[in-house]
C-alpha cells in the first residue's frame, strides 16, 4: 500500500505527482547562486520551503518554515528528498509527544516544588538561636571598637632561636 503524495509547490507550480515535483525540487536547487541567503523554493505539507546552500560541507539544505524551522540535507536522488522530507514530517509527531512529555514532567516537578516551599523550614528554632549567639559573639569581638584588630606588641628583647636554646 503507498501513501497518497502531498502536493507540492515549487518555482509557483503545484505538483500532484511525486516525481515532477521531486525533479522540480532538485531543478530549483541548482538555481542556488548566493550562498550566503536563503532561495524561496515553494511549499509541502503546509510548510514554506527555502532552499540554502551551506559551504562548509558543501550541501544543500532544504528549510522547512512553520511556527518553527526544520532543516533536511538533500541529495542527488530526487525520490530520497521527497522521502527525507515525508520522514522529518513524520518526525514531528514524536517530537511534539516527547515535548508534551517533558513539560508534564516540569509541570510535576514545579507542583513538588511549590508544596516544597509551603512547608515550614524544621530547623527555624535552632536557625534563630544559633543567629542571635553569633550576634552576641559579633559584638564582644567588637568591643573595642577597632574590628576586633589587636595592636602589635613592642618586643623588648630579641626571640631566642631554638639553636641558641639548646646551646
Amino acid at each position: 500500500m503507498s501513501v497518497k503524495f502531498a502536493p507540492m509547490t515549487v518555482n509557483c507550480v503545484s505538483y500532484s505527482e511525486k516525481e515532477p515535483a521531486a525533479k522540480a525540487l532538485l531543478d530549483a536547487c541548482k538555481g542556488i547562486k548566493d550562498r550566503n541567503s536563503d532561495l524561496p523554493a515553494g511549499e509541502y505539507m503546509g510548510f514554506n520551503m527555502s532552499l540554502r546552500y551551506e559551504s562548509f560541507g558543501s550541501q544543500i539544505n532544504l528549510l522547512l518554515r512553520g511556527v518553527m524551522t526544520y532543516q533536511i540535507d538533500l541529495g542527488t536522488d530526487a525520490f530520497g528528498n521527497i522521502t527525507r522530507i515525508n520522514n522529518a514530517l513524520d518526525g514531528l509527531m514524536k517530537r511534539l509527544e516527547g515535548a508534551r512529555e517533558q513539560l508534564a514532567g516540569y509541570e510535576k516537578q514545579a507542583a513538588a516544588a511549590k508544596e516544597e516551599l509551603e512547608k515550614p523550614f524544621p530547623q527555624e528554632a535552632e536557625l534563630r538561636e544559633k543567629e542571635s549567639r553569633l550576634a552576641i559573639l559579633n559584638a564582644d569581638l567588637n568591643i573595642d571598637d577597632d574590628g576586633g584588630q589587636v595592636a602589635p606588641r613592642e618586643v623588648t628583647q630579641p626571640l631566642a632561636l631554638e639553636s641558641d636554646a639548646r646551646a
